[in-house]
């Protein structure tokens, strides 16, 4: 480790706002292609539900000086009431259930400064020389496989290469709105054109509208309409879907985090209604040129029209015209609605690395993967086709 960088744990919102300055500086100057959940003001909305999940800050700070030159931002979770009780350090925002709706910061800023392999050195060291004793496994999803410092990880903490995660999704803009199409597929086109044809053809009155303020009449309308979305996904067999909204205290830090953000100039709801209806909403993060597409619903009466789809291209033509933007980024995962609407995909990896200095950790993570593979067997053996246990059908009854 360089002998100019030396490491801090931050690990409470007191301790990050002593090296306010310093912390501030560092993450306004990343990519406004991430979202904004390391910003102070949407911690301070949302993190008292990550205590409630039994976490606790990790935030690994490097410094030169009294300037903040990379953050690796940690939460330490021990899954409470389950054997053995590993403790992990994974990234802030990879948590399960609602959360996982609400953040999303799989990477480790850096100043453009600074060497990315030099700084994972020094957090490496501070790792298995300071904080040896207050973990077991580092567990990372999803970290962006185009950060500076994904592969200075790899490097300095693994023994062999991550696994490729989810697919992430963005669209590239021109500089012309009347360019757009030609960014896309013809099917995809194709489909636009006929879906607005038929929301014209219905008599039905519409309107786009785009808001840079977030009230509480407007948060109330988008977490009914999340909120019924999710319930009708989960209807039709869509498993595991949860609304961030049907949590009464994250949804109150929620729009706390919101409003700052808006406050901010960072934020901007885009909607589609139709007869006076929320049809559609898109909430979007902008940074200069860039921005980040967060959290979609549609009205499912209105699933004929395609309406998260034709707000998605009015988003587009708006983000051209009256913010210049030149890239939004969709975030990981691999739904046909991104696929179809964005132009590039990347993708991201996941890192599992056991702390080897202490002999319980290696331990209770022996444990921990013996009953992973288990459970794996287990779900394999539950999903054999039925039609291997049930008998063949009578060519008479084919035929009939």
């Amino acid at each position: 480790m360089s002998p100019e960088l030396r490491c801090l744990l931050l690990e409470s919102q007191k301790a990050i706002a002593e090296q306010g300055e310093a912390y501030d500086a560092l993450i306004s100057g990343q990519s406004g292609q991430r979202p904004p959940i390391l910003r102070r003001s949407w911690m301070a909305g949302l993190w008292p539900a990550y205590v409630r999940q039994g976490s606790s800050l990790f935030f690994i700070a490097v410094m030169r000086g009294q300037a903040m030159v990379a953050l690796m931002p940690l939460v330490c979770r021990a899954a409470p009431g389950r054997l053995p009780l590993v403790r992990k350090l994974q990234f802030f925002g990879q948590e399960a259930g609602a959360l996982a709706l609400v953040n999303f910061c799989a990477d480790v800023p850096v100043c453009p400064q600074q060497s990315p392999l030099e700084s994972m050195q020094a957090i490496r060291e501070f790792l298995y020389t300071q904080l040896s004793d207050r973990w077991d496994v580092i567990e990372l999803r999803g970290f962006f496989h185009d950060s500076p410092c994904r592969a200075a990880f790899e490097q300095v903490f693994c023994a062999k290469a991550g696994q490729v995660s989810l697919p992430g999704f963005a669209v590239d803009l021109p500089a012309e709105a009347e360019s757009l199409s030609a960014c896309f597929s013809k099917s995809a086109t194709r489909t636009l054109k006929k879906r607005l044809r038929r929301l014209h053809e219905s008599g039905l009155h519409f309107e786009f509208s785009v808001f840079t303020r977030m009230d509480e009449d407007l948060f109330g309308e988008i977490a009914s309409l999340h909120s019924s979305r999710q319930t009708e996904l989960a209807r039709r067999g869509r498993k595991g879907r949860d609304s961030v909204f049907d949590h009464p205290s994250l949804k109150v830090g929620l729009l706390q985090a919101l409003v700052a953000q808006a406050e901010a100039g960072a934020l901007r709801i885009y909607s589609l209604r139709i007869d006076g209806n929320l049809a559609a909403v898109q909430l979007l993060f902008g940074h200069d040129a860039e921005a980040c597409a967060w959290l979609t619903a549609m009205d499912s009466r209105y699933e004929s029209f395609s309406p998260s789809r034709l707000l998605l291209d009015e988003m587009n033509r708006n983000e051209i015209l009256l913010y210049d933007t030149r890239a939004i980024d969709h975030m990981p995962g691999a739904t046909p609605f991104k696929q179809e609407m964005t132009n590039r995909r990347y993708d991201t990896m996941n890192y599992e690395v056991v702390n080897r200095a202490r002999a319980g950790a290696r331990v209770r993570y022996a444990v921990l993967a013996a009953g992973r593979r288990l459970r794996e067997r287990i779900r394999a053996h539950t999903r054999r086709p039925l039609a291997e246990a049930a008998p063949a059908p009578s060519l008479q009854a084919s035929d009939a």
